[in-house]
């Protein structure tokens, strides 16, 4: 499960379960709030400290009070912890209306291994021919810059991908 402490309300929320792990089997959601980790508060917890005490041995059980996004309602969902395999590209091939073969990527994080999976689904996608891609990027927390630029110059053949400026 992909947490963060939110900006505003100083929440522990979860942004993106990771598709087939339990969290996601859980049917946690992006946006559900975490209110207590085996019944201990998030109120005074660093984002370190919540992970610390999610994480856990295969097998043994978590419980997560859990205040939903999308109705507010509070809720205890136990989940089985596991070893889970970060996979941050899948994809498809899917077919428009007029019969065109299109590329679907989806990318859940920008992580170390991101861009070698990128590379291999479009070179898989271009052996069957597609004539043009979606690229999913929907729920994904973000990751490394030199993923997301490795990534991005894979769409883009030029042009300035990123840029830093300092306060001045």
């Amino acid at each position: 499960l992909q947490i963060a402490i939110d900006a505003e309300t100083k929440q522990l929320k979860a942004i993106a379960p990771i598709a087939g792990a339990p969290a996601d089997l859980a049917g946690i959601q992006p946006g559900d709030v975490i209110l207590a980790i085996d019944g201990v508060s998030t109120e005074s917890l660093t984002l370190d400290e919540a992970a610390g005490r999610m994480r856990g041995p295969v097998g043994t059980e978590v419980t997560l009070q859990m205040q939903r996004a999308l109705d507010g309602t509070v809720e205890d969902i136990d989940i089985v912890r596991d070893r889970i395999a970060l996979n941050p590209v899948t994809t498809a091939l899917r077919t428009a209306e007029d019969g065109t073969d299109i590329g679907y990527i989806r990318l859940s994080q920008f992580s170390a291994n991101a861009a070698d999976e990128m590379e291999e689904a479009i070179e898989t996608l271009e052996e069957q021919e597609v004539t043009g891609y979606i690229l999913d990027l929907r729920s994904s927390p973000g990751g490394l810059l030199y993923s997301s630029i490795d990534i991005a110059r894979m769409w883009l053949e030029d042009g300035t991908i990123v840029t830093t400026v300092n306060r001045q």
